[in-house]
């Protein structure tokens, strides 16, 4: 098992990402057999720049380890710098909050599901230059029903009742971001209708971007407020990631 584990954690990562996680019909059956051979899921841990990171082996960060989101990291990593203050939204388990911890001054990551906090405060709490929200953002300050689904989580439905604020409200509680990075499964102009007075500010961001239904008004709210965007990911279809921001410092595409 050890030997087969080894084999494929050692291959590129272009490859287990296309294999493991693409669109093909093929590739659940694949994940089946393969959690399988290895014994999984289980849960599983590796050295992400030099700090022990813990996630479950059916998870890419298992497989692509510190390659995962390679693309991302090389633009965040060049336009992140040591002053700036990011807000994580839709942290999950702290793979990107770890990370940026290296390169800036703070990072605020908010995880609205309860099961994923608490492995995000395994992965994070004892950093002294991140901070732990367990909300989700919206367009108003509530509660929500939210349903866990693994990486692929969802505000509605029949799931827990999560807190929920606003952008502009956390802003206030916590330090001002002045960068934003958004993975929020389909719901980023939700996020955007409740950070007016940052979108004035024109915070840089980037952006996933899941579905038509998000994109349109995501990207409609941005213009409105004067940003530029741009393709991040050459991605022929949904999920792909844009960059919002007016100029000045330029997030690099791809």
């Amino acid at each position: 098992m050890r030997i087969l584990e080894r084999a494929l954690i050692s291959l590129p990562y272009a490859v287990t990402d296309r294999v493991l996680f693409g669109f093909h019909p093929l590739v659940r059956p694949l994940q089946v057999l393969v959690q399988h051979l290895i014994g999984g899921p289980r849960s599983a841990s590796f050295l992400l720049d030099g700090h022990t990171f813990n996630c479950s082996t059916a998870e890419k960060y298992f497989f692509e380890r510190e390659h995962f989101e390679q693309e991302l990291w090389s633009v965040l990593s060049n336009f992140v710098g040591s002053q700036d203050i990011v807000y994580d939204f839709g942290a999950h388990i702290g793979f990107w909050a770890l990370r940026l911890s290296r390169v800036c001054r703070h990072v605020v990551a908010f995880e609205p599901s309860p099961v994923n906090f608490q492995r995000l405060q395994r992965n994070v709490s004892n950093l002294s230059n991140i901070t732990l929200v367990n909300a989700a953002l919206a367009a108003a300050e509530g509660e929500f029903k939210f349903t866990e689904a693994g990486s692929m989580r969802s505000m509605g439905g029949d799931g827990a009742v999560v807190k929920a604020t606003t952008l502009d409200l956390a802003a206030t509680r916590y330090p001002a971001p002045t960068f934003l990075l958004m993975d929020v499964e389909g719901h980023a102009d939700e996020v955007l209708r409740g950070g007016t007075s940052l979108l004035r500010q024109k915070v840089p961001m980037i952006c996933e971007i899941h579905s038509e239904q998000e994109e349109r008004p995501t990207l409609q709210i941005l213009r409105e407020w004067g940003y530029e965007i741009s393709r991040i990911d050459h991605a022929h279809q949904y999920p792909f990631r844009i960059g919002a921001n007016s100029g000045g410092r330029t997030i690099t595409v791809l």
